[in-house]
């Protein structure tokens, strides 16, 4: 994605598929038009639910759309500097009971309704995404999606 003239940020993956316990390796390639003060060059592995609910109000229904992070690990590649461009590898690993963690928030009746409601829920969209945070200004960034199953 362009960063209104700052120039580029590209996000080269291995590979697209995973598994729980495998390691998403991947390249970060800068390619800057100058010099960028910024606070840090970070990736992130993230998780996202997509739903839909219906609200209805006086007899009228209304469609409310909402995203929810399932799951969220980020870690920095460098730290404040001013980046000139460059190439940054990295490594995150899949936790190995990521598909079958369930944050309950009751137990009982509650809690057994909570896990049936997330039964039933979309799967996750899975990404990964690389940014290099500017402050007072637009991140260069970029986001790929990947699958875990």
């Amino acid at each position: 994605m362009l960063g209104f003239g700052k120039g580029k940020i590209d996000l080269q993956l291995e590979k697209f598929n995973y598994r729980p316990g495998e390691t998403i390796r991947g390249k970060i390639v800068l390619a800057l038009n100058k010099p960028v003060k910024a606070r840090r060059l970070k990736v992130r592995f993230f998780g996202v639910r997509e739903g839909r609910k219906t609200v209805v109000i006086g007899g009228g229904r209304s469609a409310d759309y909402s995203n929810d992070i399932v799951y969220s690990f980020e870690m920095n590649l460098d730290g404040e500097k001013e980046y000139t461009g460059g190439e940054y590898d990295f490594e995150i690993i899949v936790p190995q009971d990521l598909l079958t963690k369930v944050d309950l928030s009751g137990t009982g009746a509650l809690g057994a309704l909570m896990q049936f409601v997330m039964l039933m829920a979309p799967r996750p969209k899975w990404y990964v995404e690389a940014a290099l945070d500017v402050p007072m200004g637009l991140d260069v960034s970029k986001r790929v999606q990947i699958n875990i199953g």
